[in-house]
């Protein structure tokens, strides 16, 4: 049982994805940290629960802050795979037959441990001590004689109840030289409830002794490389660079293994200029992305995220324009989409860990030109492999696996540049095509879009997350998931309409269609129509305009079941039918949002602003931009006030291109006078005889859209709003007073009024106060009030009072009595305000106009008298001090 690997992305991309073909399989060990590789025998953790817990304490929930090593348990007599060592002298002239093999990887990261270390029970004071010390270099022998002439180190671990009190010399050195081991190779591990802290010094150790191990691989390659002929045999030279790069990254000397990747690049640039034919560069394609891959991961890995990005850069210029065979062309589509997520899964993991992306830097770009070269790869798809599956066959057997990576099935051990059986490489193209067609590329594709959409958002990118999720709901709509396809272009819609692109507009708007007519979503369906039918005639055709108004006139006027849609399976049209015959069964009612849809509408006030005494009058303006006339049997004016919403029950009929005006008039309540009025909506209703009612509802907003063509249409004078006063008075007022006003005086004023209207008023209303635009001092020391009408009462002061007269004949006079007292002298302004009301219309339905006159008044409070005194003498003059008289 392997170590737990770190979490997976959730949304993982299907196994299919990682390769280019079924044949083309990469290890999924160069995809994951290099760790180093430790074999632990001797632990029975099913039946011995100590054996257990320490299996556990290694393997399980294992931090970030451990040391990078893969535990693996083996037996005692496991077989290991042999040890074929070749010596220098046999590399001398020697070409393999490719550079990388498909196991080694697996061999080295799972197979062959670094270091095998033996679990055993042993305490210092065990009764058998001496058969117990054979018994475990038995054992010793037996893993030895397993590993053959493999260099793995060999170490042992006693398991311990408790740590020994003193040293025991004699055994330790009597108990390594029956094993055959130095003693830096034997440890105790005390079964304690401190084994976690003694786990870890192990590992430490362990650590050490697999560095050790690697170091050796890493140096005897390097004599290996070293003796080789470069002109010769490159691609012994190239497999050797990346053994040492690959063992260098496992023994955790990253510094060293990036400069030994980059070398192990190079060698490679150098050789797809000498083995540049197709007949080897899907191989050097395969070993360029592994040994690209590492070097990228490093970078991050050591925070040098320029020379990533510069690395990766390098990488797709030099195999962009490599493309291959033709026949094969969607081999390199795919392999320049896996060199895409790849990255974008680096950059991803980077960000996670804290580096900063920018808005033109970030996984999302990259996960977006990955899918980007999925789409290419489903075009070429299907233009390229559709023969190919017709003769195969829907089932086509699987090619033979490869023992070298990126090797060709028909190219098994032919190095050489010479052509393999015309006849057998034909077949085998064939397969490789047929198994491309039944790829399902979609479930490729959506992933990558998912992914670049999450970090477009993250990073303000909208318009392009808005893009990336038209071509999600673009493939979930080409692999039948018409639900998830029509939830994701209406919510893109939107974005295009508001921002006016109409040639990707129409291209979605035809794809909702389609999915609504499949799903049976009459409303969809109609809003789509609506849209489509009011496109510009160069992005849809007059005939296929005026087909879908016939077909919404089938629903809503003739019930009849639409036509359905063209470009959907025979499969899909069939469940379509059902489902339109099961909705046209019932009655139902569609509301639309009609703000862009064929029909445009404007609502305007006549005027600004109106008076109580005159009606408010408000045109709708409606013009079709359908192919066919519109019908329509009612129309609903909306405001903020429900009192006023009117109604027109009167048949219209919207002529392509022209015009039509509908006019309301209507006066306003009294209670409303001083109120602005504002439109709220335009609804327009039809569907008479059909089984679905369409009512087109335009907001305040969306009534005053204007077309975006130069028409007189967009000259129309828009008013959404009015305000209403009240109506103009013909009254006379005056106040009749006896200036001047004495401070504390009880100032009698009197309020004339003459009704000089042509009609008798009503519901007079006197109101006189202080005026509150004046300081607060004269508003405090100044009240007004009526006069009693017994003598005693109690008179309230207040700063302002409100009073109500009997109801006028025309020309007769009436007033009010007012009392005002002033506490300071001063001038003060004072208010007077009449309203009143007249009764118009008929006596059925008699309407109240209310009209309102008011001025303003100002009032002065003075003493009434000032007292003064001065002491004379005799003769009148006055006394002073001076005088020395007292005064």
């Amino acid at each position: 049982v392997e170590e737990t690997r770190s979490t997976q992305k959730t949304n993982q991309i299907p196994q299919l994805f990682i390769t280019m073909a079924e044949h083309f399989k990469l290890p999924t060990e160069i995809l994951q940290p290099a760790r180093a590789f430790v074999g632990l025998v001797g632990l029975n953790h099913v039946q011995n629960a100590v054996h257990r817990t320490i299996w556990d304490a290694f393997t399980v929930s294992r931090k970030q802050d451990r040391q990078l090593i893969n535990f693996k348990s083996f037996e005692g007599n496991h077989e290991y795979p042999k040890y074929k060592p070749r010596e220098l002298a046999d590399c001398e002239g020697y070409t393999p037959n490719g550079v990388l093999k498909a196991a080694w990887f697996g061999k080295h990261c799972a197979e062959v441990p670094s270091l095998l270390v033996l679990f055993y029970d042993l305490e210092w004071a065990d009764p058998q001590w001496d058969e117990r010390q054979l018994e475990l270099a038995s054992r010793v022998q037996v893993i030895r004689t397993a590993l053959g002439d493999r260099p793995t180190l060999l170490a042992i671990v006693l398991i311990q109840a408790e740590r020994a009190s003193q040293q025991l010399n004699d055994k330790v050195i009597g108990l390594c030289e029956a094993c055959q081991l130095p003693q830096n190779c034997l440890f105790l591990l005390p079964y304690s409830d401190r084994i976690t802290g003694y786990i870890l010094k192990l590992e430490n150790v362990f650590m050490d002794l697999s560095q050790q191990y690697y170091a050796k691989l890493v140096k005897l390659l390097k004599a290996k490389r070293d003796g080789l002929n470069k002109d010769i045999q490159p691609l012994l030279m190239l497999r050797y660079q990346f053994k040492i790069s690959f063992f260098s990254e496992m023994r955790q000397d990253y510094a060293a293994a990036l400069r030994y990747y980059n070398a192990a690049y190079t060698m490679l640039v150098e050789l797809l200029d000498q083995r540049s034919t197709d007949n080897h560069l899907l191989e050097l394609k395969i070993i360029g992305g592994i040994v690209s891959y590492k070097i990228c991961r490093l970078n991050f890995k050591l925070d040098q995220v320029r020379d990533a990005l510069y690395q990766f850069q390098r990488h797709i210029e030099e195999f962009r324009y490599r493309v291959g065979p033709s026949s094969l062309s969607f081999e390199h589509e795919a392999w320049m989409t896996r060199q895409f997520s790849l990255f974008g899964d680096l950059f991803c993991e980077s960000v996670k860990k804290g580096l900063t992306a920018i808005q033109t830097q970030h996984p999302g770009v990259y996960y977006q030109l990955a899918a980007r070269h999925a789409l290419q790869r489903k075009r070429l798809a299907s233009q390229i492999c559709k023969d190919a599956a017709g003769c195969v066959g829907k089932s086509p057997p699987s090619l033979p696996a490869t023992r070298y990576l990126g090797q060709r099935p028909w190219r098994v051990g032919i190095m050489g540049n010479e052509p393999s059986s015309p006849e057998h490489e034909m077949e085998c193209i064939q397969l490789v095509q047929a198994h491309e067609y039944h790829v399902e590329h979609s479930w490729q594709i959506i992933p990558l879009l998912t992914e670049a959409i999450g970090h477009f958002q993250k990073l303000g990118g909208i318009r392009m997350a808005k893009y990336l999720k038209m071509l999600v709901g673009v493939e979930h709509y080409f692999n039948g998931e018409y639900d998830k396809a029509l939830a994701l272009l209406q919510d893109v819609a939107m974005t295009y309409q508001v921002e006016r692109w109409p040639k990707i507009l129409s291209e979605i708007l035809i794809r909702v269609l389609r999915c609504s007519c499949v799903l049976g979503r009459i409303d969809v369906y109609l809003t789509t129509i609506l849209e489509l039918i009011g496109s510009n005639p160069s992005l849809i055709s007059d005939d296929e305009r005026c087909r879908l108004q016939q077909n919404m006139q089938k629903i809503v006027e003739l019930n009849q079941l639409p036509e359905i849609e063209p470009g959907l399976s025979n499969e899909n049209v069939e469940v379509a039918k059902a489902i339109w015959h099961n909705a046209s069964t019932g009655q139902q009612t569609v509301v639309i949002t009609s703000s862009f849809s064929c029909v445009e509408c404007k609502a305007s006030f006549r005027d600004n602003s109106f008076t109580g005494n005159h009606p408010v009058s408000v045109t709708v303006y409606m013009r079709s931009t359908a192919p066919l006339p519109m019908k329509f049997n009612k129309i609903h004016l909306l405001f903020n006030i429900p009192d006023y919403n009117q109604s027109s029950v009167e048949k219209l009929s919207l002529v392509p291109g022209e015009t039509c005006a509908v006019s309301f008039e209507f006066l306003v309540l009294p209670q409303h006078i001083g109120i602005d009025l504002e439109i709220l909506g335009v609804e327009l209703c039809t569907g008479v005889g059909g089984y679905c009612a369409m009512e087109l509802h335009w907001s305040s907003r969306d009534a005053l859209i204007s077309s975006m063509m130069e028409s007189p249409w967009q000259q129309l004078e828009i008013k959404p709003s009015a305000s209403v006063y009240p109506c103009e008075s013909n009254i006379e007022v005056s106040l009749d007073h006896s200036p001047p006003m004495i401070i504390d005086e009880w100032y009698s004023v009197r309020v004339v009024i003459k009704n000089t209207e042509p009609q008798a008023i009503s519901v007079v209303m006197v109101t006189f106060g202080l005026d509150n635009n004046q300081d607060n001092e004269l508003i405090e020391t100044a009240a007004v009030a009526t006069v009693p009408g017994n003598q005693g009462d109690q008179v309230e002061w207040e700063p302002s009072l409100e009073l109500q007269i009997s109801d006028m004949e025309p020309g007769q006079i009436d007033g009010a009595d007012l009392l005002v007292r002033c506490t300071q002298a001063a001038s003060r302004q004072f208010v007077l305000k009449i309203n009143y009301e007249i009764t118009i219309g008929d006596k059925d339905q008699p309407i109240r106009c209310v009209y309102e006159k008011d001025q303003v008044i100002t009032l002065n409070s003075v003493q009434p008298f000032a007292v003064s005194r001065k002491i004379t003498n005799m003769k009148v003059n006055r006394l002073t001090a001076s005088n020395n008289l007292i005064t």
